[in-house]
């Protein structure tokens, strides 16, 4: 009975059609923030640039202090602003010795469009250590909301599920 029961629900929920229709993803087109309602104020932190550092945790001490747990990372930089690009000038990674790795700076420099990210990917082979770190320096010709700008650490292997968020640290700030 049992079976013959579990069998007539699954036929019934399989024979079950979705009444709500899906509406196609819309094409992308541009923001019209005169529709917000929220107007802009004078009380959000508005600069024009920032040196900032992002810590990297590449590996992290594990079990004994001789082991440690590799892990892979990335950069984020958001640019929050909803109506000015943003414009990256620096971008390097440093190890734990404050020695430079690789700069990601790109000859030209780069820009990031109103509400556009950037990611730069640090892979798990990666051993510049726990003091692992960028310094992300950007700039605007006006003021603008401060990029969110941080770093995610993620290490899947095995059973050592691991990750988690660092944030930005203002070293200097061009107003």
């Amino acid at each position: 009975m049992k079976k013959t029961l579990s069998l007539f629900l699954l036929a019934a929920l399989m024979g079950c059609e979705s009444k709500t229709k899906t509406e196609p993803i819309e094409k992308t087109r541009e923001i019209d923030t005169t529709q917000l309602i929220i107007k802009e104020t004078s009380n959000v932190k508005m600069v024009k640039g920032q040196l900032l550092y992002v810590p990297i945790y590449s590996n992290l001490p594990h079990r004994q202090e001789s082991s440690k747990l590799d892990i892979s990372a990335f950069l984020a930089i958001h640019n929050i602003d909803i109506k000015h690009q943003l414009k990256i000038s620096k971008i390097l990674f440093c190890n734990t010795q404050g020695k430079l790795v690789k700069d990601y700076t790109e000859k030209k420099g780069m820009m990031l469009a109103p509400l556009e990210t950037k990611t730069i990917y640090v892979p798990y082979e990666d051993q510049s250590g726990t003091g692992a770190n960028f310094l992300v320096e950007w700039y605007s010709d006006e003021n603008m909301n401060e990029p969110l700008i941080e770093s995610v650490m993620v290490n899947t292997v095995a059973n050592q599920n691991v990750s988690f968020t660092s944030g930005a640290k203002i070293i200097r700030e061009k107003h």
